[in-house]
């Protein structure tokens, strides 16, 4: 049996789910459409169940795949970093970017796996989407209200290019540096006994940046020193694939002077570069906070230091000794 693939798939899927009926014709179909018996499109219409049971099923596996939907929404965070960011555009006086304010993970239903969702799972959420968000399923309910039309027409449009861009590395890397992220740096004075919880979580989620991986673990007060000596060398000497897209940049069209364009493209670069020299410098006071105050460290800083003293008191001693021989 050949594989569907591209419009044809979600034509075979649509007549699992009783969206496509029994005569629907579609000349993507042409090349597999001998290999799948009736039973695979649709359940037969003289059969014991009929009609009504083949409604029924769709209803159930829709209602299955709505719930599944629900599950996965943006996070909260997300959102309101999308709000803030669309907020301080507006004082600008300039539109949001496309990009910036569509959560193309939560329109392939990978809200909740976000930047560790795999091609796979962003493969199958979007033929999930497409199932959801085509037109041919949501035009129906709006024939007569152009404003819900257009949203439907918009919200597929989002969809095919959520998909684009998260199969593809460039725009995927561009799209998660602007994701919401918790880019705090903890005092080098962080307590002890809340270093790890303070310091773990964050330096997880700075690892997904990491151009090698797998990144090397925190670990824990019983981890081996040389695991941990290894640990901050592999963090002060992080290379970061984030990229950065400044407030200000100008944009440039093909009709535009080549000089012109070359002009605003280093501008461009310039003002990048300079929130790139900005992200280094935090993570690196980040890991020189958490190396700071790492009570391993804290702890063999300590022991060299008691065993200089108790190698400096027996010198001592040993001199008092010979003086009063």
């Amino acid at each position: 049996m050949k594989e569907p693939a591209g419009r044809a798939h979600v034509n075979v899927a649509k007549r699992k789910l009783g969206i496509l009926g029994p005569h629907y014709d579609d000349p993507e179909d042409y090349d597999f459409d001998d290999d799948y018996e009736d039973d695979d499109y649709y359940d037969d219409e003289d059969g014991e169940e009929g009609e009504g049971g083949a409604n029924k099923e769709a209803s159930a596996e829709e209602a299955e795949e709505e719930l599944r939907w629900k599950e996965t929404e943006a996070p909260e965070a997300f959102a309101k970093n999308l709000a803030k960011m669309k907020k301080e555009a507006e004082k600008k006086g300039r539109e949001a970017e496309f990009d910036e304010w569509v959560d193309y993970y939560a329109l392939v239903g990978c809200a909740h796996l976000r930047h560790k969702a795999t091609t796979e799972d962003v493969q199958k959420g979007y033929k999930i989407a497409c199932l959801k968000f085509h037109p041919d399923k949501t035009m129906k309910e709006c024939l007569d209200d152009e404003e819900a039309r257009e949203k439907a027409e918009k919200k597929f449009k989002d969809v095919t290019r959520g998909h684009e861009v998260l199969i593809n590395l460039k725009l995927r890397r561009e799209f998660d540096s602007i994701d919401h992220f918790d880019d705090t740096v903890p005092p080098a004075d962080t307590p002890e006994a809340k270093f790890y919880e303070t310091f773990g979580p964050l330096f997880d989620l700075n690892a997904r940046f990491s151009e090698k991986q797998p990144v090397p673990e925190l670990g824990d007060a019983e981890t081996d020193m040389q695991k941990v000596d290894a640990f901050y060398k592999f963090w002060f000497g992080f290379k970061s694939w984030r990229e950065f897209r400044a407030e200000g940049e100008r944009t440039v069209s093909d009709n535009d002077q080549r000089e012109h364009r070359r002009e605003v493209q280093r501008e461009n670069a310039k003002m990048r570069q300079e929130l790139k020299k900005a992200e280094v410098k935090r993570l690196r006071v980040f890991v020189e906070n958490a190396y700071e105050c790492d009570p391993r460290i804290q702890g063999r800083t300590k022991s060299k230091a008691n065993a200089k003293n108790k190698i400096k008191e027996e010198k001592e001693r040993v001199r008092r000794e010979k003086e009063e021989a």
